[in-house]
């Protein structure tokens, strides 16, 4: 045999065993993105769920996406459709179409997966379905708990929200309640000052547990699917033309009732304006005739102040003239006084000084004698004296004149102040009473200065 066409025959072979394998269901495999049930030919069913190729062994392999992202709106533009929006009523009457955009994960357990698998049956399309069926008992269970009036002005937030938590967790439990609503006035009714009317309206309430959340009515199909949603929003809210007109129509109303109150209150605050200029003008004419009777009060407070103080003067005028006459008395009995103890004094010094006198006369005579009397003894002693002896009794003689002349130079007081000290040894006052009388006695020229006072004379015979 040919050995080219041996090796030609065993290339071959492979190259089929390769491709039966490929092409036949020997070899898998799964994108990151995906995860796989895998039936084995004897019915074993088990999850891939990593990435890459693995062996299969001929396996029927359903691929199911992690994640799934899904919108539902009436846009021409977003792929050729019908509508999709989902319709719901509110407690008012009014409809509005819902479009919605959602994102889900399917299951990440293998129990979970095998039921999920069960129960679409390999079609992720009828999981979605499956979503926006729930999704849509949601929508409308949530409409009938506002008005349209009150979705479209304020409450889009919340209602988005109920209609979220109720796809996760489920159908919340509801009642129907009746309640008095307020109707929107007219200008007319507000014009009137009419009361606020109101009418009864059938409502919609949650009912809730004992700690204040919203009660679940039915669990929400999502759990048992194992579907696990991770975004939701509702895009648009189309509301229908009656519901439009019903907007409007309330827009308008409400417009005129708030103009109305506007005018209601521009009128107000006009009056209150005019109230208040008017106001303004009495208090300043008040405050004008105030102050002129302040000024009236004023002036006679002065005046009044004025003429005490006039009276309070004369008072003081009056009561210092009176001491002025006290002390001019009192300075005259005290000038009598000082004179009279003045012109005692005087006296007193020209006794004291006819006494010195007298005493320097009665030292001369004495010494007179004393020389008389000298010489006669010693006459009478020696029978006579010897001229020298003459001479010594004349020399002795004379210095004893002299003596006496000199005495008889030294000046003696003028002015003699008696005083002395008290029994403690203190100065007695009379000491500088005396020389005070002396003083102002001198100034007055009642006594001679001590240079106009004559020294007294002695003459020797």
């Amino acid at each position: 045999m040919n050995p080219k066409l041996i090796f030609t025959g065993v290339v071959t072979l492979i190259a089929l065993i390769v491709l039966a394998c490929f092409s036949g269901g020997m070899i898998g495999k799964n994108e990151a993105t995906d995860w796989q049930i895998k039936q084995s030919l004897g019915g074993k069913v088990s999850i891939q769920d990593k990435p890459g190729y693995y062996i299969k062994m001929f396996a029927t392999i359903t691929t199911y996406p992690r994640y799934v992202s899904q919108r539902w709106n009436d846009d021409p533009t977003d792929g050729d459709k019908s509508i999709e929006s989902i319709r719901t009523t509110f407690n008012d009457g009014g409809t509005a179409q819902i479009s919605t955009d959602i994102r889900y994960a399917t299951p990440s357990s293998e129990e979970d997966r095998i039921k999920f698998h069960q129960q679409f049956g390999g079609n992720i399309q009828n999981a979605t379905i499956a979503v926006k069926s729930h999704l849509t008992n949601c929508i409308k269970a949530s409409g009938p708990l506002m008005s349209a009036t009150e979705n479209q002005a304020a409450r889009k937030a919340e209602f988005t929200q109920l209609v979220e938590d109720q796809t996760t967790q489920g159908l919340y439990a509801m009642e129907r309640i009746s309640k008095e609503v307020p109707i929107i006035q007219t200008a007319e009714e507000i014009e009137a000052g009419l009361p606020q009317r109101t009418e009864p309206v059938l409502l919609t309430k949650l009912v809730l547990d004992e700690t204040g959340l919203p009660k679940v009515s039915k669990v929400s199909p999502l759990q048992v699917y194992g579907i696990t949603i991770l975004q939701f929003s509702i895009t648009e809210t189309v509301y229908d033309k009656e519901t439009l007109d019903q907007f409007k129509a309330k827009k308008e109303s409400f417009l005129a009732a708030e103009q109305s109150k506007a005018d209601k209150i521009k009128f107000a605050q006009a009056k209150m304006s005019t109230e208040a200029e008017y106001a303004q003008q009495i208090a300043v004419e008040k405050g004008k005739a105030e102050m002129e009777m302040m000024k009236q009060v004023t002036d006679a407070e002065r005046d009044a102040e004025l003429a005490t103080i006039e009276a309070q003067k004369n008072v003081d005028v009056a009561r210092l003239a009176k001491q002025e006459a006290e002390t001019k008395s009192e300075m005259k009995k005290s000038v009598a006084t000082i004179e009279k103890e003045a012109a005692l004094i005087v006296a007193s010094q020209a006794y004291e000084v006819a006494e010195i006198h007298a005493q320097e006369a009665e030292q001369e005579k004495l010494a007179m004698i004393a020389i008389a009397e000298g010489k006669q003894k010693a006459i009478e002693l020696s029978g006579a004296i010897t001229e020298q002896e003459e001479v010594l009794a004349k020399i002795a003689a004379q210095r004893d004149v002299s003596i006496s002349e000199n005495l008889t130079k030294i000046a003696s007081p003028s002015t003699v102040f008696l005083g002395g000290s008290d029994g403690d040894g203190n100065a007695s006052g009379n000491y500088f009473g005396n020389l005070l009388s002396y003083t102002i006695s001198q100034q007055a020229g009642l006594i001679p200065t001590p240079s106009k006072v004559p020294a007294p004379r002695v003459t020797s015979k």
